[in-house]
């Protein structure tokens, strides 16, 4: 896929004319998605979860972990900041409090 048209909560390009380039795990927003588009010819592998991705569908601790990457970027638009945008730092227990 040439270029995100929208966001999802989980996204991957894998070029497999630059198997050498640097792989990139990134915690994103909407705002991503050019730079993704523009980053995919230098790298070999790009893995974004969307940071407001849903805790039931995605463990985003898990994605954080998952892998050997060269480059994690955490990328918010500063008006997409809020409560939400980091849940993944908050412990276990706070995260019941989150969801009421």
């Amino acid at each position: 896929r040439l270029y995100l048209h929208e966001i999802v909560s989980h996204d991957k390009i894998v070029n497999l004319e630059n198997p050498q380039g640097p792989r990139l795990k990134v915690l994103r927003d909407s705002y991503f998605s050019p730079t993704a588009c523009f980053l995919a010819p230098m790298c070999s592998e790009i893995e974004m979860m969307w940071t407001h991705a849903s805790e039931e569908d995605y463990d985003i601790n898990s994605f954080i972990q998952d892998g050997e990457y060269d480059y994690f970027i955490l990328e918010v638009y500063p008006y997409n900041l809020d409560e939400g945008s980091f849940s993944f730092f908050k412990e276990p227990e706070e995260w019941g409090a989150m969801r009421s």
